[in-house]
């Protein structure tokens, strides 16, 4: 993570403690809220930190490896044929495309097999479903 992201976050968090405190203790902070909001601060850095080794696996590593071979071959090809490189770069990011969209379908197939057709699942079970549905979504809003 970059310097500038962590600052950005911290921040994120300060002013998230801040509206917690207000809305809870009326401004005011008890040692015991600043414990609760650094052990709810350390979550979800860890829950992050989960969501992005998540992303890393949205493409598996032979295919990416072949992607970008693909990719290489396609550079190297411009030299002697510009506009030949250029339709296959075309079809090379319009097939990944089609990757990704049947990589995310199938993500949200497995969120939605693990709550859809239960009808009697816990807080806690659908807390985690939720959770789920994040880590899907953050992919999502960061491609």
């Amino acid at each position: 993570m970059n310097d500038k992201h962590k600052h950005n976050e911290e921040r994120r968090l300060h002013i998230a403690e801040k509206q917690d405190n207000d809305r809870h203790n009326g401004g005011a902070t008890h040692p015991q809220s600043e414990v609760s909001t650094r052990e709810e601060a350390r979550v979800t850095e860890e829950t992050r930190a989960t969501e992005e080794k998540a992303t890393l696996l949205l493409v598996g590593r032979n295919d990416k490896e072949d992607f970008q071979s693909r990719w290489h071959t396609i550079q190297m090809g411009f030299v002697d044929e510009p506009h030949g490189a250029v339709e296959n770069a075309d079809a090379l990011v319009a097939e990944v495309i089609d990757y990704l969209s049947k990589a995310l379908a199938a993500e949200r197939d497995t969120v939605n097999q693990d709550w859809m057709h239960e009808d009697n699942l816990s807080t806690e079970e659908l807390r985690l479903a939720l959770r789920d549905y994040r880590t899907l979504f953050n992919h999502l809003i960061s491609i």
